[in-house]
C-alpha cells in the first residue's frame, strides 16, 4: 500500500515538472508582458524575500507567511 502511494506522489511530482517544463518552454519563447495588478505587490514580495533572508534560514512559520502572501496578496 504505501509502495502505490509513494509511487502515485513520484507520478503526479513527476507531471507537475513535466507541466512546468513546457511552461517554461513557451514563455521562453513568447513575448508577452502582463501587468501587475496591485502596484505594491513586487515590493511587498522582496520584502517578505528580505525578511527569510535576513538570517539565512527559513521556518515553517515564514515559509507559510510565504504561501499566504501568494494565495491571498497579502500578509
Amino acid at each position: 500500500m504505501l509502495t502505490k502511494v509513494l509511487a502515485m506522489l513520484f507520478n503526479k511530482v513527476g507531471g507537475i515538472n513535466l507541466g512546468l517544463r513546457i511552461a517554461e518552454f513557451i514563455l521562453n519563447n513568447l513575448e508577452i508582458s502582463w501587468t501587475v495588478p496591485y502596484s505594491g505587490y513586487t515590493n511587498d514580495l522582496i520584502a517578505q524575500m528580505q525578511k527569510i533572508a535576513e538570517d539565512g534560514k527559513i521556518s515553517s512559520t515564514e515559509l507559510a507567511q510565504v504561501i499566504k502572501f501568494f494565495r491571498t496578496g497579502r500578509e
